[in-house]
């Protein structure tokens, strides 16, 4: 748990809650629910590492790079861009902010698991959609698993209730490769998610060959499930026939 107890965002100073909100230790820091004007917001403290190290570097985006997910957050979503940068009393870089989901279903294994296949599919591929804008601005995604989305809503949104991405920790400002590299670099960052679900569903092993002749593995996962009340029920049937 961090040792900051006051903060500031947008030269304002806010005193952090005693606890994180986060129950598991994380690699990147620990994360604290705080509103901040008419919004909930989710204040990320990045744990003390050695800036000067670049291996302890992967763990939070570089400044300039942070400033940039803040620019494009507001028309990201459900992929969760940091919003606001966090700052200690002397004006050091230590953090960063995006919406609070408050989560209607805590464990998203079962969201995947039972939501409505045209409901779930619907929700993955609003994330999806993103992809393209985000490589057009050069963000080189990562980490997009299980464990790094929610279901549930945001204060003040209207119809805000579906699957979030959030955590940016890794994601960097890619100025080097291409636009089509990055872009397809980060549809595999998206069929990881895929494979993550799969390894949920006991499915990977079955699925996995047939599905690496997709580009976009989600496609394939709709396609096969089309007809099914969810992939719970898809992925027991699929068992049962092998």
């Amino acid at each position: 748990m961090t040792a900051i107890k006051s903060i500031k965002i947008n030269e304002k100073i806010y005193m952090l809650p005693e606890k994180p909100t986060n129950k598991k230790e994380t690699f990147s820091g620990d994360v604290y629910r705080l509103q901040v004007e008419d919004n909930d917001l989710a204040v990320k403290i990045y744990h003390s590492i050695n800036r000067d190290d670049p291996d302890d570097m992967d763990f939070f985006p570089p400044q300039e790079d942070l400033e940039k997910f803040i620019e494009l957050s507001p028309k990201m979503e459900p992929l969760l861009l940091s919003n606001h940068m966090v700052l200690d009393l002397e004006n050091n870089y230590i953090g960063c902010t995006s919406y609070f989901v408050e989560e209607t279903r805590k464990d998203i294994g079962e969201v995947i698991r039972n939501l409505p296949c045209n409901q779930l599919f619907t929700n993955i591929f609003l994330l999806i959609e993103r992809i393209p804008e985000v490589s057009k601005y050069r963000i080189a995604l990562d980490d997009w698993s299980l464990d790094n989305l929610k279901y549930g809503t945001i204060r003040n949104q209207v119809e805000s209730e579906k699957i979030y991405c959030f955590d940016d920790s890794n994601y960097r400002m890619n100025k080097e490769d291409s636009i089509r590299i990055i872009t397809n670099t980060n549809y595999a960052c998206a069929n990881r998610l895929a494979e993550d679900i799969l390894g949920d569903l006991n499915l990977y092993h079955a699925l996995i060959g047939k599905m690496r002749y997709s580009t976009c593995y989600f496609e394939y996962l709709e396609r096969q499930s089309r007809g099914y009340k969810n992939l719970d029920e898809y992925s027991k049937e699929y068992i049962l026939k092998k």
